[in-house]
C-alpha cells in the first residue's frame, strides 16, 4: 500500500508458509519465514508459541523408558510399555512383564486388547490386567500390529506378513502368510491401515520397510502392489493417520499418501534437514509419530543424540512444518470423552506426558522464536523504515535485523498489556500485576535505513492465555503465550541508491 509524502507500506499478515530451510533468503515465498522454534501456526497463519505439557502419571512407572503407549478404546484405558513391563493408566503396578524390553506392537481386537511381544510373542487380555499367552504354535511374533478385513496381521522380524484366521485372535494357519519381497527381503518394520479404494475397489493394508512401501490389497492370499521403492518408514511407531491420509517419517522426510496413490514428500521445505550431519540415522527405530486434530506430531533425535531431541509439527491441509524441543519417545491419541494427546517423556525414566497443557514443560519455560522472510521494501533500493507495528499478544524482544545479515540488529523489547493495573488482593500481597490481554498493537519509530529487513521475535514464558469464550458462554481456548497476528512495515524509499 502506498500513503501521502513517499510513505509506503507493507502488510504481513499470513505466516502459515512455516519456515523453509532449503531455499535461499530472497527467494521465500510471502507466507514463509527464516526460522521459527516452539512456534506453532494457527488456521489463519497466525504465529504462536505452543503450549506445554505436564505430568500424566504423577509417580514414574519405572525405572526404565516408555517404550511405547496405546489408547485401549474398548477398555477406556491407556496402556504404557515401561521398558519389559506393561502398566494400565497411572497404576504403577505393572500387570505383565516380558522377557526382554524390546518394544512391543498393540492392537484391539473384538474388544480385546492384543500385545505382540518380538520374542515373547502374541498375548491378549480382556481388562488389561491379567494377559493370556496365545498358544497356537502358528502364532507369529513381532512388533508391529494392524487389524484389517477382521484378521489381525503381525510383522516386524523379516519380510514376512502374517495373518489370523477371520473372526478370531488365537487362531492361526500356518500357511497365512506372504514375502514382501518384490524389491528386497529387507525387514517389514512398520503396518498403518490404508483409507481408501483403489480403481478396482479393493481396500488395502499398507505395510513399510525402511527404503520402500507397499499396499496389500488382498486379505486371503496376502497380494500386494509397490506403492514406493525408495521410501518407507523409520520405525513401527512412525507411521500416522490424519483424517484420509496415511503420514509416514523416514530418513528421506515425511512423506503421505492416499494408501493408494505413490508416498508424496511433504517436506521438501526443509530437505537440509534429512542428512545424516543432522539427524541420527542409526537410530531410525526410535523414531515416533502421533496425531491431534488434524495435526500429525513427529519425534526424533539430531545427529549424535542417543535419544529423541526435536519434535516437527505438521499440518496436512496447509503444508507447514514447526519445529520444537517437546521431542517424545512415543504419542497416543487417547479419544475418551476428551480427545488427548499423551507423550512418553525420551529423557526422564517412567515419565509420560500430557500435551498441550498449561505453558510450562513440566514447570520449565518454554523459550521460543520467531523470524519472518526478508523483506525488500524497495525493491532492493535504499529505503528508510520509518516504523514497525506488531499485532499480537505476550512480551519479549523484535531484533531488527537488515540487509541478509543473520546477527546483530536493533531490539527492541515489546510487551502487551491491559491499560489499567490488576492488584492482587490476596492477603499479605498487594502487588501490581500487569493482565495479558489477547491482542493488541504496539509500534515502533525510526528503525533506520536498509536495503532488506527481516524481524526476529525471541522470549521465553510460563503462562497461557484465554481465548474469548465461545458462543457468549464457557470457557475460550488455551492460547500460547506469544502470539503473532501481523505486521506493518512503513518506509520511506530512498530512490535507486
Amino acid at each position: 500500500m502506498a500513503s501521502a509524502a513517499g510513505l509506503s507500506g507493507i502488510p504481513l499478515r499470513d505466516f502459515s508458509g512455516g519456515p523453509n530451510l532449503r531455499d535461499a533468503a530472497s527467494e521465500l515465498a510471502d507466507n514463509e519465514c527464516v526460522d521459527a522454534w516452539n512456534v506453532t501456526f494457527d488456521e489463519r497463519g497466525g504465529a504462536q508459541s505452543r503450549l506445554g505439557m505436564s505430568k500424566f502419571n504423577g509417580t514414574v512407572y519405572d525405572a526404565a523408558k516408555v517404550q511405547n503407549m496405546f489408547d485401549w478404546k474398548a477398555g477406556d484405558a491407556l496402556i504404557v510399555q515401561v521398558g519389559a513391563k506393561l502398566y494400565k493408566g497411572t497404576s504403577t503396578t505393572a500387570n505383565k512383564t516380558f522377557t526382554t524390553a524390546a518394544r512391543v506392537g498393540f492392537a484391539e481386537f473384538d474388544g480385546k486388547l492384543v500385545v505382540c511381544h518380538p520374542v515373547d510373542g502374541l498375548f491378549t487380555s480382556t481388562d488389561g490386567v491379567t494377559f493370556t499367552a496365545v498358544a497356537d504354535v502358528d502364532a507369529p511374533k513381532g512388533n508391529a500390529l494392524a487389524v484389517w478385513q477382521n484378521k489381525v496381521w503381525v510383522t516386524g522380524l523379516s519380510s514376512k506378513v502374517s495373518w489370523s484366521d477371520a473372526g478370531s485372535v488365537t487362531s492361526w494357519t500356518s500357511t497365512s502368510f506372504n514375502f514382501l519381497r518384490e524389491k528386497d527381503d529387507e525387514t517389514v518394520v512398520a503396518l498403518a491401515g490404508s483409507s481408501g479404494v483403489d480403481i478396482s475397489g479393493r481396500p488395502g493394508l499398507l505395510a513399510y520397510k525402511n527404503e520402500s512401501a507397499y499396499r496389500i490389497y488382498d486379505s486371503v492370499t496376502g497380494d500386494y502392489e509397490t506403492l514406493d521403492a525408495t521410501v518407507g518408514a523409520a520405525s513401527a511407531l512412525s507411521v500416522v493417520s490424519v483424517g484420509g491420509l496415511t503420514i509416514s517419517l523416514s530418513k528421506h522426510g515425511i512423506f503421505q499418501t492416499d494408501g493408494i496413490g505413490p508416498l508424496r514428500n511433504v517436506s521438501e521445505r526443509f530437505q537440509p534437514l534429512w542428512s545424516p550431519s543432522a539427524l541420527a540415522f542409526d537410530k531410525q527405530s526410535l523414531w515416533c509419530a502421533g496425531r491431534l486434530g488434524n495435526r500429525a506430531y513427529f519425534s526424533l533425535p539430531r545427529s549424535g543424540e542417543a535419544a529423541n531431541n526435536l519434535e516437527l509439527e505438521y499440518h496436512p491441509e496447509q503444508g507447514w512444518i514447526a519445529p520444537g524441543s517437546a521431542a517424545a519417545s512415543c504419542y497416543a491419541t487417547f479419544s475418551a470423552a476428551t480427545e488427548l494427546l499423551y507423550a512418553g517423556s525420551p529423557t526422564v525414566n517412567g515419565q509420560a506426558y500430557q500435551r498441550f497443557s498449561g505453558g510450562t514443560d513440566d514447570g520449565t519455560a518454554i523459550s521460543w522464536r520467531f523470524q519472518t522472510h526478508w523483506l525488500e521494501p524497495n525493491r532492493g533500493f535504499q529505503a528508510t523504515v520509518w516504523q514497525v507495528r506488531l499485532h499480537g499478544r505476550g512480551k519479549g524482544t523484535m531484533t531488527v535485523l537488515t540487509d541478509f545479515a543473520s546477527t546483530g540488529g536493533a531490539a527492541y523489547p515489546f510487551e502487551y498489556t491491559t491499560s489499567s493495573p490488576v492488584y492482587d488482593t490476596a492477603v499479605y500481597d498487594t502487588a501490581v500485576y500487569d493482565d495479558p490481554v489477547l491482542q493488541a498493537t504496539q509500534q515502533f519509530l525510526s528503525i533506520g535505513l536498509c536495503r532488506q529487513v527481516s524481524l526476529k521475535f525471541t522470549g521465553s514464558s510460563s503462562t497461557t492465555v484465554s481465548g474469548p469464550v465461545l458462543l457468549g458462554a464457557g470457557a475460550g481456548q488455551t492460547l500460547g503465550a506469544f502470539g503473532l497476528a501481523g505486521i506493518d512495515v512503513l518506509h520511506v524509499p530512498l530512490g535507486i541508491s
